[in-house]
């Protein structure tokens, strides 16, 4: 054994480490598999990764077990499970066993699925900043950790860990990386949710089960049941001060994902038949560019009686809108939820056609008047900016407030009733290369590629999917998006001039004296007729 101040008679006996009470039994079921080969088949929210994280340091603090490269969907998420790793560290007193901590930077072309060069609307190739982390233990093992890239597994000697396999960039070329890690006899442990009938994922799987006892690979499935069965909803009181009956952690979960669908898929392990991308994944990645948008999250915290969360009242305070260009157009894009999905506002630069995006904050739990007053405060304050929220469900009387109070420079949308024309104006922004967003935070680009769409003869559905590189969002981030770039393609993105009259509502009604006129008030040329209309036609 490694380093002989260390709990390591504890993290390597299972019976211990299971009395210890860190994993459930499903999870150490899986971290004392001793198989070369492994896939873990399973749902959403049970802390999979956090058991690998275990598994990752146990295996380095033990002499012989060699290194470990370990592969994760987004950076973010890299580091994440880095932090579960110095948890059990810290948990196992092993913490002086890592002699160093180093991270490499790196610059790489970019490849998609087919590892073809991927090109701006430009035609130049695309180049990204990589990352990389690396531990040494004192046993002389190391632990690499990144977001994915399957050139890496293939130089790697050593275990390789693949998490959220279904969602990776390359999924096909991972699949096919760990493959000759395996040929070279290296353990080699995917574990994912599903995402779509006809993965690369799903169909590799259902290969693999119907070889049964034929298959080299060692499976377990584990649904959102059966880690509720094996004590998850207590597991998560106990670590979060909750009171959650496994009834209302079951309700919540099937709220927060939307439809009996994404719950069949994401919890109880069943693929679902999903569709097609809408926004091809080269689009989105040629669409990234290297620079700072203010993305943040706002987690509601108001008591009973506040009609605002004291944290949103602070950014509300810090006043966000002051670090945009006042001289510039914007459209504001607002996607409405309470609790489950997160509500986002997405505010674009915007020329009518070409769409950068330039702040994106998302409410998590947070009450509808406080995100009504966020809103409200940008568009008093930035007088270019116009907007369009979803009026259905919850949205209704917050952007009915917002309409009324801002007239013709906030539409309420029935986003139900125009969900493909939204959807499609958001993909032809991408597609025609007029569309930017940060590469920075990777939830963006991954929210635009979780929407789905499926046409049976002259109706297509659109789906939304979950966002490994956000847990609580399941494609809100992009709607919002979506819902600027048709607000600012199909309704004028702000007035080409603006002029200081009085602000009128109905006629003779004065609303506000010395306000920023807008197109179709009085004395105002009127605004171009757009795709919302009293009738819901497109005209």
């Amino acid at each position: 054994m490694a380093n002989v101040q260390t709990n390591l008679s504890r993290i390597d006996s299972e019976k211990k480490v299971l009395t210890d009470g860190y994993l459930l039994r499903y999870q150490v079921e899986q971290a004392f598999n001793e198989a070369r080969l492994r896939w873990w088949e399973k749902s959403i929210r049970i802390g999979a990764t956090f058991e690998k994280a275990f598994e990752a340091v146990r295996d380095r603090l033990i002499p012989g077990k060699g290194d470990y490269l370990h592969s994760s969907v987004t950076q973010q998420v890299a580091q994440a499970f880095l932090e579960d790793c110095e948890f059990f560290l810290g948990a196992y007193q092993a913490a002086g066993a890592i002699v160093s901590r180093d991270t490499e930077d790196w610059v790489e072309e970019l490849m998609d699925e087919e590892d073809n060069p991927v090109t701006d609307g430009a035609g130049n190739r695309i180049y990204v900043k990589r990352k990389a982390f690396d531990w040494t233990f004192d046993t002389g093992q190391k632990l690499r950790v990144f977001s994915s890239r399957p050139e890496a597994l293939r130089g790697f000697g050593g275990a390789v860990g693949i998490d959220e396999l279904a969602f990776h960039l390359r999924m096909a070329a991972m699949l096919k990386a760990a493959g000759g890690r395996a040929m070279w006899g290296y353990p080699i442990s995917l574990w994912t949710s599903h995402n779509g009938e006809d993965s690369e994922w799903n169909l590799w799987l259902q290969r693999e089960k119907q070889k049964g006892e034929q298959s080299h690979w060692s499976g377990q499935t584990t649904t959102l049941e059966d880690a509720i069965e094996d004590g998850l909803v207590e597991k998560i009181n106990e670590t979060r001060g909750l009171t959650l009956t496994r009834e209302e952690f079951v309700e919540q979960t099937r709220a927060m994902l939307g439809s009996e669908e994404a719950y069949l898929e994401e919890c109880m392990c069943v693929a679902q038949m999903r569709g097609l991308p809408a926004i091809p994944w080269i689009d989105i990645l040629a669409a990234q560019r290297d620079y700072h948008v203010d993305c943040r999250t706002i987690v509601g915290d108001a008591v009973q009686g506040q009609r605002i969360d004291p944290s949103v009242e602070a950014v509300i305070r810090e006043n966000l809108w002051n670090a945009l260009d006042a001289s510039k157009r914007h459209s504001l894009g607002y996607d409405v939820a309470r609790n489950g999905h997160l509500a986002s506002v997405f505010v674009n630069e915007t020329d009518g056609r070409n769409h950068r995006c330039v702040l994106n904050v998302r409410f998590h739990k947070c009450k509808l008047p406080a995100q009504r007053e966020f809103i409200r405060q940008g568009l008093q304050q930035l007088h270019g900016m116009t907007g369009a929220g979803d009026s259905t469900g919850l949205g209704l009387e917050t952007c009915e407030a917002l309409a009324d109070e801002f007239i013709g420079r906030f539409d309420m949308v029935n986003f139900s009733t125009f969900k493909p024309h939204i959807i499609g104006r958001l993909r032809g922004a991408y597609q025609d290369g007029r569309k930017i967003i940060p590469r920075e935070p990777e939830d963006i680009a991954y929210d635009a590629r979780g929407i789905l769409c499926q046409t049976n003869g002259t109706r297509t559905t659109y789906t939304e999917t979950k966002n490994p590189a956000n847990a609580n969002s399941h494609c809100d981030l992009a709607y919002s998006d979506a819902l600027a770039v048709a607000n600012a393609e199909d309704n004028d993105a702000g007035p080409t001039s603006w002029q200081a009259v009085p602000r009128y509502g109905e006629p003779g009604q004065v609303i506000a004296h010395g306000a920023l006129a807008r197109p179709g008030m009085p004395g105002i040329p009127p605004m171009r007729h757009g795709w919302r209309t009293p009738q819901g036609v497109f005209v």
